[in-house]
């Protein structure tokens, strides 16, 4: 729309994939673009409407511009016959150029003068005053700029004369009809009246011989509105017209001098001596400077007391007044002392704000940091009230600054998160604590300690020392909640996407693992003990949303459906369950979607999955060397069940597990790939799971080509793999003969006999051939066993339980036809002396 506005989105389309240099020239203007900032313009196109009212003197000179067929037409002849020199201007009407030949207007006929076209070439200068009625920045519907247009415009054609309007200029009358009209008046005129025809045609005189006539007195204008421009007011906003000034009214006050105004300031009182001084201000040694120099007690110093202003809360701004008054005379006399008096004044300016000022959460959190700095600076104390405000402030500024930081785990989110739970935890001490420092700890200690001391002297009797100290009990446990569900904590929650889940995660977290213990909830009073339990509420409540392991740091189903059913009295209960419950706010419907239909099959899917997680934390260990050792069979198994097991658990569970899982099939099966035929030996049904768990992760970068490279290995290593397997399979039987007998065994040896082809198995020698016929003398031994079972001869000497088991297996069919033949194969005509050596022997 900005760059090529003819086209549409399917055209741009189109030649962005086809053609190199639109491509090229798209992506520079998109760069050009995000350079200055603007990576998103809500409105296409962004509106501007602006008033101008400018003076211009222009200087100009005017051509005429015929085309070859005016030329023609005019002249008789072409240009070539003219020997013209051709020139290009665009199209009045059209996006076009025309060509054709410049020529002068000198001595032109006026109605050719009227029928061709002229170019102007003119040179001006402007001094513009331009009033924005609408800055794109401040757009707020697409159409508002074509409204604002139409509203400023209709109120200009209000204003404007009737004269200049369209639909009355059928009736403006001519100069020559004027002048019919006068002369008709002149000799329609009386004769009688002579004296006044003649000074009639005098004046018409006059005026044709081109005298200027004197405009009379209803006539004239005023000289501002002679030379005044065009209010800004006729586009129908009006901002810049100008306003007639209303006189100042006067009151008894203004009459007075300036002595007596400086009166009023202080309160109308006179100045004492220095003899009459209070204690307090000759023991400062600053104000005793100040009052020596100007050798008496202004009244306005009796004000200055700071201590005591921070006690009574008295506003004292007309005393600053007087005060800044006199140091306005303590400069211009060059005194020394003036440095002393400003800055008393601004320490009591800074009490002043903070005792009178904006709101703590209103007040911008440098200004309230500088007033607070300035006060400590003086040694001074704030109230106890003062500093529960002062807390509750600076726990929600806290809460600001660990959403800024991005990562959860950086140490810069720590040390935060650690100094905010020193600040809003009542039970912990925290480090450098101070006035700009708060944290409720220091700030319960310090009511208490305002309260013992009132006692201590007198002050306060026991009961009244009791009822204040519930006052400032619940004053406490208010200021804690409100830090605690602080308008950052609720702004948390309302915002809450993926990306600032985990942030949100261990801020919570983090309360629930400082949360006090049995011995701590006792030092404090049930009543701000009473506001931590109902906030740990909350927040297990948020933690088993949150979190997808079960029972997480406490966390419980159902302490979220308390909340979520919650219909107490209790604002900041109330206003979260409004939160969960918004169906606006996708990120917690879908949580609650979660938790409901998982947290099941989660609770008992998670053992499954963290014994897993262990056996890949000890593989992915492994170093090179070590990978012959890993066991295929377990790795195997591993990622056979947790494509499924991550089916049944939470979003965000088993994420870690599959990395793992990932990170060591891909080790794993790049051992494999490298390696010869026969230098590694793993069972079929391993490196089938192997191969489905490298699928799984199929999309991602590299594993396909690692996929390939292991079924080119399994391809041609595959004959080797069928010995290595059934060599495996064959060590898994007894070395005593005697042993009781167990067909788990035999349908695995036999798959593996079968699969393993014959001339590698006729080439058995040494260890491998001897446990080779380990294995088919105990098969032998259990089919005679069997077979003899049935007869009824040795029943006694075969193991009941393994010939039910043996009875019951899905493989007695094959077992009987394979052993059969292998035993007559190899033991009668092959090894029969070495299968008497095994067996005969036994």
């Amino acid at each position: 729309m900005e760059g090529w506005p003819a086209e549409s989105w399917a055209t741009a389309g189109e030649r962005f994939g086809s053609e190199k240099v639109y491509k090229a020239a798209f992506k520079a203007a998109r760069s050009v673009r995000k350079s200055l900032g603007l990576t998103q313009m809500p409105w296409a196109p962004p509106s501007q409407v602006n008033s101008i009212v400018a003076r211009t003197r222009t200087v100009y000179s005017e051509l005429g511009f015929l085309s070859e067929a005016e030329l023609t037409k005019i002249c008789g002849v072409g240009s070539k016959a003219l020997k013209l020199t051709p020139g290009k201007i665009f199209l009045e009407d059209k996006n076009a150029t025309l060509r054709g030949f410049y020529v002068s207007l000198l001595d032109m006929p006026p109605a050719m003068v009227n029928g061709v076209r002229k170019i102007r070439l003119e040179w001006s200068t402007t001094t513009e005053h331009v009033a924005i009625r609408l800055h794109p920045d401040r757009q707020i519907k697409q159409d508002q700029g074509q409204a604002v247009f139409n509203f400023c415009t209709e109120q200009a054609l209000e204003k404007m004369d009737s004269g200049l309007k369209s639909v009355n200029r059928a009736k403006l009358q001519s100069v020559p009809a004027l002048i019919a009209k006068a002369e008709a008046i002149l000799k329609a005129m009386d004769h009688g009246r002579r004296q006044e025809e003649e000074e009639v045609e005098e004046d018409g005189a006059e005026g044709e011989q081109g005298e200027e006539e004197q405009p009379e007195d209803d006539m004239e204008l005023p000289d501002v509105q002679v030379i005044a421009p065009p209010s800004m007011a006729h586009d129908g906003l009006g901002d810049f017209e100008e306003q007639p000034k209303k006189k100042p009214r006067k009151s008894a006050a203004s009459k007075k001098s300036a002595h007596e105004v400086e009166e009023d300031d202080d309160g109308g009182e006179a100045p004492a001596a220095i003899s009459d001084a209070p204690e307090w201000l000759m023991q400062a040694p600053k104000f005793k400077k100040i009052v020596e120099k100007c050798g008496k007690v202004w009244p306005c110093f009796l004000a200055m007391n700071p201590i005591e202003n921070l006690q009574k809360r008295k506003p004292i701004g007309h005393k600053l007044r007087g005060a800044r008054t006199l140091l306005k005379t303590m400069q211009t006399a060059g005194q020394k002392e003036a440095t002393l008096l400003e800055g008393k004044i601004a320490l009591l300016e800074h009490v002043e704000q903070l005792l009178h000022g904006q709101a703590y959460n209103a007040m911008p959190r440098q200004e309230l940091r500088a007033h607070v700095a300035a006060v400590v600076n003086e040694g001074l104390t704030l109230p106890s009230d003062l500093r529960m405000k002062l807390m509750e402030r600076t726990a929600n500024d806290m809460l600001g600054d660990l959403q800024e930081v991005k990562d959860p785990s950086s140490a810069e989110f720590k040390k935060l998160l650690t100094e905010y739970l020193d600040r809003v935890l009542i039970w912990r001490k925290g480090s450098d604590v101070d006035e700009t420092k708060p944290t409720w700890s220091f700030v319960w200690d310090g009511a208490c300690q305002e309260i013992d001391y009132d006692k201590r002297f007198g002050k306060l009797t026991a009961e009244q020392a009791e009822e204040q100290k519930e006052l400032v009990t619940k004053d406490c446990a208010s200021g804690i909640m409100e830090s605690l569900c602080c308008d950052h904590f609720f702004s948390m929650c309302r915002n809450m996407d993926a990306s600032t889940q985990p942030r949100v995660l261990k801020i919570l977290v983090g309360f629930l693992e400082n949360a006090p213990g049995p011995d701590g909830e006792d030092t404090f009073p049930p009543t701000i003990t009473a506001v931590y339990e109902r906030y740990m509420k909350m927040v297990k409540a948020l933690v088993c949303l949150l979190s997808p392991v079960p029972n997480f740091m406490g966390s419980s189903p159902e302490a979220l459906a308390e909340l979520r059913s919650y219909k107490g009295k209790n604002c900041e209960e109330s206003a979260l369950r409004d939160v969960i419950a918004d169906p606006r706010q996708k990120v917690w419907a879908a949580l609650v979607d979660d938790m409901l239909s998982k947290w099941e099959s989660t609770e008992a899917s998670l053992p499954k999955l963290e014994e897993y997680g262990k056996v890949l934390k000890r593989m992915s260990e492994l170093d090179d060397a070590d990978i012959p050792t890993l066991d295929a069979e377990l790795l195997a198994d591993a990622a056979r069940e947790l494509p499924k097991l991550q089916k049944q658990l939470r979003k965000g569970l088993g994420v870690d597990e599959m990395k793992l899982l990932k990170d060591v099939l891909c080790k794993f099966a790049g051992f494999l790939s490298k390696t010869r035929p026969g230098e590694a030996s793993i069972r079929t049904t391993a490196f089938t799971g192997v191969q489905d768990g490298l699928n799984c992760f199929a999309d991602e970068a590299g594993v396909a080509k690692l996929c390939d490279a292991l079924s080119r290995w399994f391809k041609n290593s595959e004959k080797h793999l069928a010995s290595s397997e059934l060599m495996t399979i064959c060590r898994t039987f007894p070395e005593d003969l005697q042993a009781p007998m167990n067909a788990s065994n035999l349908g695995a040896f036999i798959d593996a006999w079968q699969n393993c082809p014959r001339e590698i198995i006729e080439n058995f020698q040494g260890v491998q051939e001897t446990d080779y016929h380990h294995a088919l003398a105990w098969i032998f031994r259990v089919i005679a066993g069997i077979v003899k079972a049935g007869e009824g001869n040795l029943i006694d000497e075969v193991n009941e339980s393994m010939f039910l088991g043996f009875k019951e297996d899905s493989f007695s069919i094959r077992l009987f036809g394979y052993s059969i033949f292998a035993i007559s194969y190899h033991y009668s005509t092959i090894h029969y002396s070495l299968f008497t050596t095994h067996y005969v022997t036994t």
